[in-house]
Parts: C-alpha cells; structure tokens; sequence
C-alpha cells in the first residue's frame, strides 16, 4: 500500500502529540510537512520529525499530491476555513477540538463531507481510553444496573501567561473558555458511555483572570437516561487533578485523578455486593484490556484505518455535533440563567454564535 502524506497545520505544542502518533504508523503513515504562522517553530517541528516541508501559508500544502490528509492543530478560529479549503483541496481532515465555533458552521462543514466523501474526524481521544471503553461496555452490557448520578471534575492550574495568547482569551478567537476547550473532554466521554443530555443548567464566569471567557465554570446535567450529573471545572486549582466518576444503582465506576490520564489510567468498579464486583472484574479480564499512556494515537489509528477501510471514523461529525450542541446549550443556560434543553433549533441565536448579544 502506497503511505498516506500527512501535513500538520500548527505547529504549536499539541502537534508533537499528532506526529508522535502518525510517526506509530510509519508502514501507512509518512509525514511531509509542518506549518506555522511562525516559520522557526514549523522549521523546528520539522527537523524534530523528519519531515522535509516547512511552510507559513497551509494553502501551499493543499496543492501537494503526495499529502492526502491535512491535520489541524492551529488555533480555534482558525480551524473553520482551514477545514473547508483542505476538504474542498480533496484532502481527509482531522482537526483539534474544538473543532468549530458553532453549529452552523459544522453544518457548512458537514455539507463539505457529504458533498466530497472524504473522512473528516474530531480529536476527542479520551473516548479510546482502556477505562473508558471499559465503563462503556459496562454500561452497554447493564452492569451498572441504573445510573443515578456522574460527575466531570477538572481543577487545573493556568497562569496569566496562558491566558495571554489573544486566541485564549476572547469569545472571536477562543469560541469559548475552560468548559469549551478543556472540560469538554470529560463531558464527551460520560456522553460517549451514557448516550444524550437531555436539558442543562449552568454558571460560568472569569473568576481570576480579566478574560472575556470563563476561567471557572459548573454546569448541572440531566441524561436522557434520567442520570443526574454534573460538570466542575477551574484552572485556578493549586494541585491539578481530574475525575470522572459514574454511580449506579449496582455499580459505580471512579477514576484516578492524574489530570491528563484520567480516561487510560485503571478505575476502580465497585458495588457493596461482593460477589456481584467479582463478576463485573471477572467480566472486564475476560475482554483481555490493554492499557497505554495518554496519547492520541487511538484516535489517529481510528481515522488512519477510517481512510484505508472507506469508513466514517469513531470521532465523526455526528459525534462532533452531539458534542457541541451540549457546549453550546451550556452557554446559553449561562447567558440566560435557565435550564436549557436540547436541540438547539436553527432559528436560535446561540446556533450561530456562543456569544450572541455582545
């Protein structure tokens, strides 16, 4: 099989945790180029991986034959145009999250999939956790018996510095603030396991930083599957740490709290009948997991294979949809003050901008 070329738009740090992981798949896989509005740090992406192309303007790369994929690790605001030239330049897109601003661009990103069958796919890789996965097969097997309440729990530590990059602080180029670019990670996974949100509540606010985005947020969750919920998320924590913990009326599920390896790390499953957790442990060796460190490269095997199979990848754009209608339902129950419920309907304002009245 003739490799796939792929070029990596950004250059910043999460593009090391992209090439790392296409570099995994060397016998499919062959990275051409790095681009970055600053030419030194794309030369020195470059040199770091062994590709042989640095560039600054992405459009030179769209003209290349021998790139098939582009992969978008560039700011949010930058993503949306990005997308649509490389699909429309008949190149397969996997692009950061979050992946857009709003719903009605997906919907223009969506029409550009369907209208050049191409694999597009969103970068929410917590869902390939070994924990993860085994919390959903839990779940889809009923072992959790009914599911009463989870929580996404994110404290991490920001300076004033990471806030100091324009694109990190402002609705126009950020989109949205710690529950839309870091928190959302943990809500994609309960939703992966647990199925559709139903209604939310929510308060967000910048607590510490004179930023226009929340720095600090928690928003209430109600399932279709009548679970309770909740989202609580800081960057002003002194000690990061995350959790994501699932209770049910038979079992819960309870992860660790290492702040990036919540999904890859081993949760504890346990019940108040003994023997019923040595079935569910029983259950969870028979499958014979297989644990790895926190990377993407799941995920990147997932939309590589996506590509070489002609199949929609796991992370698709109905995934990416049922994602950010939640995100964006959040922000608007926070604008507004009151309990939100899905759908967001076309006609809505926050469909076409999570900050719509300023």
């Amino acid at each position: 099989m003739e490799k796939l070329g792929v070029a990596i738009i950004g250059s910043g740090g999460m593009s090391a945790g992209h090439a790392e992981s296409f570099q995994k798949l060397s016998d499919k896989i062959e990275l051409i180029a790095f681009t970055d509005i600053d030419l030194e740090r794309a030369k020195a992406r470059a040199e770091e991986f062994q590709a042989p192309i640095y560039e600054t303007n992405y459009q030179n790369l769209l003209k290349r034959d021998d790139i098939q994929i582009i992969s978008i690790v560039s700011p949010p605001f930058h993503h949306y145009q990005t997308i649509l030239d490389s699909l429309q330049a008949g190149k397969h897109v996997l692009c950061e999250k979050p992946v857009v601003m709003n719903l009605a661009q997906l919907n223009d990103v969506a029409a550009m999939v369907k209208q050049t069958g191409l694999c597009f796919g969103g970068a929410f890789q917590w869902r390939f956790g070994t924990s993860v996965q085994q919390a959903k097969n839990l779940y889809d097997a009923g072992m959790f018996g009914q599911v009463i309440y989870v929580s996404n729990n994110l404290y991490w530590h920001r300076t004033r510095e990471y806030f100091d990059a324009d694109w990190r602080n402002t609705w126009e180029k950020s989109g949205g603030g710690i529950i839309f670019t870091l928190a959302c990670h943990g809500l994609d996974a309960l939703m992966y396991i647990l199925g559709d949100i139903s209604h939310v509540s929510a308060e967000l606010d910048a607590l510490k930083y004179d930023i226009e985005i929340e720095d600090s947020g928690t928003v209430i969750l109600r399932f279709k599957n009548k679970a309770l919920g909740h989202v609580a998320a800081t960057v002003n924590a002194q000690k990061q740490r995350s959790r994501l913990e699932i209770i049910g009326t038979k079992l819960e599920a309870i992860s660790n709290d290492d702040p990036y390896g919540v999904a890859y790390e081993p949760w504890e499953f346990r019940s108040v009948d003994t023997e019923y957790e040595a079935q569910v442990n029983q259950f969870l060796k028979s499958k014979n997991y297989k644990f790895e460190p926190a990377s993407h490269f799941r995920l990147i095997n997932d939309f590589v294979n996506a590509i070489i199979e002609k199949r929609e990848p796991m992370v698709n754009i109905n995934e990416i949809r049922r994602s950010l209608e939640v995100l964006t339902a959040i922000y608007k129950a926070n604008r507004l003050g009151k309990k939100v419920s899905l759908p967001i309907e076309p006609d809505d304002p926050f469909y076409f901008d999570l900050n719509p009245f300023e």
